[in-house]
């Protein structure tokens, strides 16, 4: 008997008309000077990745009461460390910055503003913040936000064992989508949609790392004219060409997901960033192969979703929608910003007898989202 779990999505279903200001571009080639630039902007994120100092292990609790154990995970500006909270005994994880990045002002509002985004989505599929602050660490005043701990680990990890199988691949796909639907309707794109920013339990999923959400219909955040903002190799073409911030490009994200989940490849032969960035803006996907167990319209959504058009993709909520029905899951919603509670029942894949990445029952007010794609909205912009 194949696994049945309700999806929680928003309705109304977001039409985004606030990224309606700006026509879409043709995607013809850019000046050299703004190619060169954007490289060069993501050069620079790379090398500070790789060699900003982190939080010494031996340092006093974080604000008093959280106790660093371990660390579990290290982006551009800031590690995430396994902790002890003093004061309940419970287990959470703490996001702080690195000490170099402390001195930076745009990290530091990041990073607060990744807390207060991320707070204000309440949703069983994004990442739960519990407190925020600053703290002197090693003799530095840190800014810091301390989240629930997932119990598992990132999609990028699990993507570094075996090819997850199909029905793993549409439940944290239309898991991820639902909540994407969420951020879209309160307002804000994620903009670093991708496998390591995708955690998986053995009874949930969860989408994490706010920190360069923006408003949708906005300019972006405090990028600098040709800086580039997030992982190269999920970003949409709109993107680089520095257009208003839309929700379709977390579409592109997720279609990228969906096709290395599905095939354990990318739908370009580009090896360099050079190449990536090329591929965004001028190459067409390789089409996604014959893969069992995958129905057409899992297909046909994962190639809107790379359409280099941002209006030619699905909304969030038709993806979630799709994927939810391909792997045999209900969908249920009511609106976004609504009490709720989630009933949750631990499910066993059938094909597999190992727990769902995404078992569980989430059960929201009274009122169903028709399963249909045609009463389903699109991404604008």
């Amino acid at each position: 008997m194949a696994v049945v779990a309700a999806l929680l999505l928003p309705t109304p279903l977001p039409q985004d008309r606030r990224s309606r200001g700006r026509p879409s571009r043709d995607f013809r080639p850019s000046d050299g000077r703004g190619i060169a630039s954007i490289l060069e902007s993501m050069d620079r994120q790379l090398i500070h990745a790789g060699s900003a100092p982190s939080i010494s292990h031996a340092a006093p609790a974080v604000a008093g009461r959280y106790h660093l154990i371990e660390e579990i995970g290290r982006g551009g500006t800031a590690t995430v460390w396994r902790a002890r909270d003093a004061s309940s005994g419970r287990m959470v994880a703490v996001k702080a910055l690195d000490h170099r990045s402390v001195h930076d002002p745009c990290s530091g509002r990041r990073l607060r503003d990744e807390a207060g985004t991320t707070a204000g989505l309440r949703h069983p599929c994004i990442i739960q913040v519990l407190d925020c602050g600053d703290s002197e660490i090693d003799g530095i005043v840190t800014p810091y936000i301390v989240m629930e701990l997932v119990p598992g680990m990132s999609l990028q990890q699990h993507l570094g064992g075996e090819r997850p199988t199909p029905g793993f691949a549409m439940r944290v796909g239309a898991a991820a989508a639902s909540a994407l639907a969420w951020a879209h309707a309160a307002g804000l794109a994620h903009r670093d949609v991708k496998p390591a920013n995708i955690m998986v339990a053995p009874d949930c999923v969860r989408v994490i790392d706010f920190g360069i959400a923006a408003r949708i219909g906005s300019t972006g955040g405090d990028e600098q004219p040709y800086e580039v903002v997030g992982t190269p190799a999920y970003l949409a073409p709109e993107r680089l060409l520095g257009d208003v911030v839309g929700s379709a490009c977390d579409l592109y994200a997720l279609g990228l997901v969906m096709y290395r989940m599905l095939t354990g490849r990318s739908p370009w032969a580009a090896g360099t960033t050079a190449q990536i960035v090329a591929a965004h803006l001028y190459a067409d996907p390789e089409p996604l192969p014959y893969v069992a167990g995958v129905p057409e319209s899992v297909a046909s959504l994962c190639r809107r979703c790379l359409s280099k058009k941002p209006e030619d993709r699905p909304s969030a909520a038709e993806a979630a929608a799709v994927l939810a029905l391909g792997a045999e899951m209900s969908v249920r919603g009511d609106e976004p910003h609504a009490p709720y509670a989630p009933q949750l029942s631990p499910s066993r894949d059938a094909t597999t007898g190992l727990h769902s990445p995404f078992g569980r029952t989430v059960v929201h007010g009274s009122r169903s989202i028709p399963a249909s794609a045609g009463h389903l909205g699109r991404a604008q912009g």
